[in-house]
């Protein structure tokens, strides 16, 4: 069963993709555990939305320090339990430091599982097949958050106990069994060839590729963190919409990878300056918008920019990096989304006093002029690469 071109394995790793949308249960329902909870401090209450994402930097940098000692299958093994221990451990939540212990269980997995998957995809296939796998690996992500935050949602307003939405993480149990028997061991480096953290930030091309994927992360999971408080700002609705609109968002983000895996190869040079553009224009529509169907539109389109973007720098950094130092270059990559998933539960109050506002959406003028600007610069610098050759 353990055959690298088998399907069950493919399944395998493309279902590892927990670290994307692991947040999708408790985003719907997080009004209603401050609620619940109101005499939390704003540090530890954030905490619980992106504080998992420290925990998953620091995994994920010593995931690619252990891949040097530890075969990509034991660590799937691990992140795949521990995802399983995190998610379904928040249902038994007595208190709002127990759930930010289960909000760090889900963040230690989550940097696990996406070095040594990643790892694994570029270690065992070329670059059209490994172009497919990552695309399929965000698209079975995405789906996975379909699920979550469409039913954290509806049994959020509906059950009476934002609890029971964490039960819905019982289906990571499928990943654990599917790796366990479909996924082949694979040969540790030798210690001649084992690079260094530090070999991670010698190449130019490298850091570009780090600097770009941060800030691209860091303000498009403001979109995914402050859905349901964009919603009530907005007037729109309740922890429903919230839940529906993530729901939609994870479906074009599946969609978007399942066409990044057909078309990489053709638009590979178009992706910077178009998705960046993309982005700023979304949250510029969301910013404007005074009516649910725009902003629901928005949101979905800056899911499709997104998508690619995250799906581009990982392959990106797959044929920068030389191969005896690939796991430590995917490591310190999945590092800075992890820093910037953290601090965008922050960016945004960061810019309000600023702006002399106290409501989010505001916020989202400035970072969408950021971007525009950043994708017209790389719209010129494609230019020119493109005179020159």
């Amino acid at each position: 069963m353990r055959d690298k071109n088998g399907l069950l394995c493919k399944i395998a790793l493309i279902s590892c993709g927990y670290g994307i949308f692991s947040d999708s249960v408790i985003v719907p329902i997080f009004s209603r555990i401050c609620a619940e909870y109101p005499d939390t401090s704003t540090f530890l209450t954030n905490f619980t939305l992106t504080g998992g994402y420290i925990f998953s930097l620091l995994s994920s940098l010593a995931a690619g320090f252990l891949l040097r000692y530890i075969s990509k299958r034991r660590l799937l093994l691990f992140g795949t339990i521990c995802f399983t221990l995190g998610g379904v451990g928040a249902y038994f939540t007595s208190s709002m430091p127990f759930l930010a212990f289960c909000r760090i269980l889900d963040g230690i997995s989550d940097g696990v599982l996406a070095v040594a998957a990643l790892s694994m995809i570029t270690e065992l296939y070329q670059e059209k097949a490994r172009a497919q796998m990552i695309g399929l690996y965000s698209a079975v992500s995405a789906a996975f958050g379909v699920l979550l935050s469409f039913f954290s949602g509806i049994i959020g307003d509906h059950s009476g106990n934002w609890r029971t939405c964490f039960l819905l993480n019982l289906i990571s149990i499928v990943s654990i069994v599917l790796v366990f028997l479909a996924v082949p061991e694979t040969p540790k480096e030798e210690k001649e060839n084992r690079s260094s953290l530090w070999s991670a930030f010698r190449l130019s091309a490298a850091r570009r590729i780090y600097i770009e994927y941060f800030v691209s992360s860091a303000l498009y999971c403001i979109l995914f963190v402050f859905v349901d408080i964009y919603v009530q700002e907005k007037g729109f609705g309740s922890s429903t919409l919230s839940g529906t609109i993530s729901s939609l968002g994870s479906i074009f983000t599946f969609l978007a990878g399942v066409a990044f895996a057909a078309i990489y190869i053709k638009v590979k040079r178009i992706v910077r300056f178009s998705c960046f553009l993309g982005l700023g224009a979304s949250f510029l529509l969301l910013y404007l918008s005074g009516k649910v169907a725009v902003s629901i539109a928005a949101f979905c389109l800056a899911a499709v920019f997104y998508s690619f973007l995250y799906s581009y720098y990982q392959m990106r950094i797959g044929t920068v990096a030389p191969k005896e130092s690939l796991d430590v270059h995917i490591g310190v990559l999945n590092a800075w989304y992890n820093i910037a998933c953290f601090l965008s539960a922050y960016i945004p109050f960061a810019v309000m006093p600023i702006m002399k506002t106290a409501v989010v959406y505001h916020s989202f003028l400035p970072f969408a002029v950021f971007l525009c600007l950043l994708g017209v610069l790389f719209a010129f610098q494609l230019k020119k690469e493109m005179q020159t050759e």
